[in-house]
């Protein structure tokens, strides 16, 4: 019996001895493997317009990787949805759907002895005519023609002003949202108050500079946009330094873009488009048009009349309230919408 429970001791000692040594050599094998296995250098990226046209052609590379070196990486592609053709490991080209919707488009890159990694971005195509990817779109009855570039603008009678219903898309100055000709189309341009103005300030109802807007249109004064405060609320009590209670609610409709909401929902906000102004969230830019920010979120729109001498007024809608909030920037710091009006007749 005492040489059964000595041959069970001796037993468990060996098990326990293996099973530290089994441990051990899973750890080191973890060990050796992750050893193996390096982080590549620097960012997978390939560059792709957010909005196109259907029917449109892009070529897209593969670039940002550092490390390891380039003839050592494999890329795959994936497209769903689209037409792709390779034109080489890194390099394919794609042809928008013929579909108002988004596509995503993904790529993968490996190597021996690295982690992979991977980078995916879409794209929505669009149609740039009135109601078409954008509906619900207030229509007026009155357009003009910019004899610039033979585009038309919808116009509308608000106050003691005709102003654009839609926002300037004119290519002499500023930038489209992530330089996207499509996205101009839809959105209208982004522009600094300088590149806007020329650098002029100006006050008095009616009385704003023509800057980037078609002859005859000038860019709305602290008092244009106090015109529309006042005509849309019923009273001439709102100050142009003041935030406009509940104003933005006729100002912006039930905009769809491709079928959804581009405002989004908001308990605040309860949406009429009362008079047509047909706000865009169209966002905004930064950095001598390189960065785009708040697309979907913000609406806004310069005034003509400065501040002082470094900065300038813009109104401005966020989804999420019903108001027309003031702010200021620098004059070449922010880039945003313009709205052209003119003194009816």
């Amino acid at each position: 019996m005492f040489k059964s429970l000595d041959l069970i001791r001796k037993f468990r000692v060996v098990a326990i001895a293996l099973l530290a040594l089994s441990v051990v050599f899973v750890s080191c094998s973890k060990e050796e493997e992750e050893e193996l296995l390096n982080s590549m250098g620097g960012d997978l990226m390939f560059d792709l317009t957010p909005y196109a046209y259907v029917g449109d052609v892009f070529e897209l590379t593969a670039y940002g990787i550092t490390t390891p070196i380039k003839d050592s990486l494999k890329y795959s592609w994936y497209a769903p949805d689209m037409k792709v053709d390779t034109l080489a490991v890194d390099r394919i080209r794609i042809t928008i759907p013929d579909s108002l919707a988004t596509f995503s488009v993904s790529l993968n890159v490996t190597a021996t002895d690295y982690y992979g990694r991977s980078y995916s971005t879409t794209v929505t195509a669009v149609d740039p005519r009135w109601n078409g990817s954008l509906t619900n779109l207030a229509t007026p009855k009155d357009s003009i023609m910019d004899a610039r570039d033979n585009q038309w603008y919808h116009i509308v009678k608000i106050g003691n002003l005709d102003w654009f219903a839609e926002n300037l898309n004119w290519g002499g100055a500023g930038a489209s949202y992530a330089n996207s000709k499509a996205a101009a189309d839809i959105f209208g341009r982004y522009y600094t108050w300088e590149d806007a103005t020329g650098g002029v300030s100006a006050r008095g109802l009616g009385a704003g500079v023509q800057g980037v807007c078609p002859d005859g249109w000038s860019i709305p004064t602290n008092e244009d946009w106090l015109d529309l405060a006042h005509a849309v609320a019923g009273n001439n009590e709102a100050k142009f330094e003041e935030k406009w209670a509940n104003i933005a609610n006729d100002l912006v409709g039930e905009i769809y873009m491709n079928g959804k909401k581009i405002w989004g929902y908001s308990p605040y906000v309860f949406p009429t488009n009362k008079y047509g102004w047909n706000a865009l969230p169209s966002g905004s830019c930064y950095d001598d048009y390189s960065q785009f920010k708040n697309m979907n979120s913000y609406g806004m729109w310069w005034s003509c009349t400065q501040n002082d001498n470094s900065t300038a007024f813009y109104r401005y809608i966020y989804k999420d309230y019903p108001d027309v909030a003031v702010a200021t920037s620098t004059k070449n710091a922010l880039g945003v919408s313009v709205r052209c009006v003119r003194l009816s007749k």
